[in-house]
């Protein structure tokens, strides 16, 4: 509230003033000006003058009120708004000593709760806040109406609006200057105003629900990535892979693998389940093999299927696919699988490394082919934005950025794309690959604690136009109505109707906020 009061009006509050009550007191401050102890000791004295229960039986002993009581208490406890929050405030029973003390908020009862506040202008002049709070307030009402029924006196002023709607995955912000006679209304669909998004893409994500399941087995939560440091011969205690199922399975794997030369969706990002589209993609022979040992416990099980992958593609080399760009020792030694020239010839895997870097390494690809495959469903040639990356080094290091990278831009993709148009998102779009990473942010996000997941925002102007689902279908958040004036004395109002919940149910609570210039001239 404080800092909503200072942005508005520019003014700063040091503190709010109240009357001390039971329990925890929830205000914006930790001081408190009236004295607590002794208002415990005046309230103590006049407890002590009872000596026995005052009340006569039969009133002791009748429990018929006590529904009432308790519904009345109900009645009371007021929703939780984010800018006014009154509950645990008990308003001042009278004015306090010595008058009230400039840049101070007092909560008094006068003409209902509200609070006030003195903050001094020029040598001969102050201006007086006074905040107010209606909760579950009637809505229907003209623009016209509440301007004219705040500004009475006022020959002249001007209105501006500020609307707030939470989208499925955003916030969108906007300020204009007309609007329909209504309150509540919806900025026109020519003004622009902020989309932000915020995301936390490692802890969980629905729409590619498949794509972060593949990362998080390369991430340290399971083990694997922290296994390849400490170089342990344990992998994950937990999996259980059986080669010879994974044996038995390879006529089904290596039939369907295909590489196409443009392996690409037709530009169906919008509106589309991407965990659907992204089982359509073709892999090639080592994301293939990727898929079915991923779950290797040990060093010693993938081995093993790999080497069972060897002798079953040694005679059938029509089955071997690999795209160009496929740099990982896996790639490397299918294609050199029937190349007699070759030292290993009889011996195909004899010198290759069984290591958990190779099994990383060839799980890397796979997911950094799965993050391009998506977003070209939106931007076909999204691929050269991380081309210069994939080819810097093949080392693990290098290949997690390039996949933090391309994950991030991949999350930004599936929210965006539900929120606005497609034309807005491939603009946006192309910036947010633009954009590089700092050095070693994978790390922090892939060694992020749960209970302060790795988190990352993006805010640009939209028109209300671009949005996908029309505001004036949706209630906002927060509507604010701005009415200033200079004549006869400068005034300016604000007048804020916030969504709020209060037993599971949406309400709208209305504050009004009223500054006005007030002639002063007894200040010293």
């Amino acid at each position: 509230m404080l800092s909503f009061v200072e942005q508005e009006f520019g003014v700063v509050c040091t503190k709010i003033v109240h009357s001390p009550c039971d329990g925890q007191i929830n205000c914006d401050t930790e001081d408190e000006c009236l004295n607590s102890s002794d208002h415990f000791t005046e309230t103590s004295s006049r407890c002590d003058d009872f000596e026995g229960n005052p009340l006569k039986i039969e009133k002791i002993a009748n429990l018929s009120i006590e529904s009432s009581f308790t519904d009345s208490q109900k009645e009371s406890v007021k929703p939780r708004s984010r800018f006014f929050d009154f509950r645990g405030l008990k308003p001042l029973e009278n004015k306090p000593l010595g008058g009230y003390i400039d840049n101070v908020l007092y909560f008094v009862r006068e003409k209902g709760e509200q609070f006030i506040g003195l903050f001094p202008r020029t040598k001969t002049s102050k201006r007086i806040l006074r905040i107010s709070s209606e909760f579950n307030v009637d809505v229907n009402h003209s623009v016209k109406e509440l301007s004219q029924g705040s500004m009475l006196s006022f020959p002249e002023f001007v209105c501006t609006f500020e609307c707030m709607y939470k989208l499925s995955h955003g916030i969108f912000r906007a300020r204009y200057e007309t609007c329909e006679d209504k309150v509540l209304s919806p900025p026109p669909s020519f003004v622009s105003g902020e989309l932000t998004v915020n995301i936390t893409p490692y802890k969980s994500n629905k729409l590619i629900s498949n794509l972060l399941e593949e990362i998080q087995i390369l991430k340290v939560k399971i083990d694997l990535y922290r296994a390849y440091e400490c170089d342990s011969p344990v992998w994950l205690a937990n999996s259980v892979v059986n080669c010879e199922q994974v044996k038995a399975e390879f006529p089904n794997i290596f039939k369907s693998v295909k590489l196409n030369k443009v392996d690409r969706p037709d530009g169906r990002a919008c509106g589309v389940n991407f965990n659907h589209l992204l089982s359509e993609r073709k892999l090639d022979s080592s994301e293939a093999i990727w898929n079915a040992v991923k779950g290797s416990p040990n060093k010693l099980t993938f081995r093993t299927c790999v080497e069972n992958a060897f002798e079953y593609l040694i005679d059938k080399s029509e089955l071997i696919h690999l795209a160009s760009h496929n740099r990982t020792q896996l790639a490397w030694r299918l294609r050199h699988l029937h190349d007699s020239t070759e030292t290993y010839g009889q011996n195909p895997y004899g010198l290759f490394n069984f290591g958990i870097e190779t099994l990383i390494e060839i799980g890397l690809h796979k997911v950094i082919n799965d993050c391009v495959y998506l977003l070209d469903s939106m931007i076909p040639d999204s691929s050269t934005f991380f081309e210069s990356d994939r080819q810097s080094g093949w080392n693990l290091e290098s290949q997690w950025d390039v996949l933090h990278n391309l994950y991030i831009s991949v999350s930004f993709l599936v929210c965006l794309g539900s929120m606005i148009s497609k034309s807005s998102l491939i603009s946006e779009l192309r910036k947010i690959m633009a954009q590089k990473s700092q050095k070693n942010e994978w790390k922090s996000a892939l060694y992020e604690p749960d209970n302060k997941p790795f988190c990352i925002t993006h805010s640009f102007s939209l028109l209300v136009s671009e949005l996908v689902v029309p505001v004036s279908e949706l209630p906002p958040d927060l509507w604010i109505m701005r009415i200033d004036a200079k004549n006869p004395v400068p005034t300016s109002i604000r007048i804020i109707y916030e969504l709020v919940k209060k037993d599971g149910l949406e309400q709208y609570a209305c504050h009004k906020l009223r500054m006005i210039d007030s002639y002063w001239p007894n200040i010293s």
